[in-house]
């Protein structure tokens, strides 16, 4: 799923997040301005962390994807449902190359769940994510 729709996502979920307990941060490589803009369009009200040398991305294992990834026919085909929505897909950083992923870390912690993407589209769904905080695996 793209990211603007991940977290669009999960903003609907935002009263669902505060009765769990579960603080949410958005994490970017880009620099300063480019990652505000983003992060004013796409998730206003979290904490927007700057990780400009990757260091967050590379310790949880989120690499940088080849074209063959970025073209295979699944992500083509995730961009034209995007496109038939309406949506027109977006650059959304300055490195269309690298893939993210989602992290849950307990207020202990210890790291629950860390899910990087295979795909810029790849991303769990906000229920399973919910599911999760819900009942942690252990």
């Amino acid at each position: 799923m793209p990211c603007r729709e991940h977290w669009l996502q999960l903003q609907r979920h935002r009263q669902t997040w505060q009765q769990l307990g579960v603080e949410i941060y958005i994490v970017t490589f880009d620099d300063t301005e480019l990652a505000r803009a983003y992060a004013e369009k796409n998730a206003p009200d979290w904490p927007l962390l700057i990780d400009p040398d990757r260091e967050v991305y590379s310790a949880f294992g989120m690499g940088r994807a080849g074209w063959w990834t970025l073209l295979k026919p699944s992500s083509l085909w995730n961009y034209f449902t995007i496109w038939l929505r309406g949506a027109r897909p977006q650059k959304v950083g300055s490195d269309i190359h690298q893939l993210g992923g989602d992290v849950l870390i307990d207020p202990g912690g210890i790291l629950r769940l860390d899910y990087v993407s295979q795909t810029p589209h790849d991303r769990p769904a906000v229920e399973d994510l919910i599911e999760f905080v819900k009942h942690p695996q252990t």
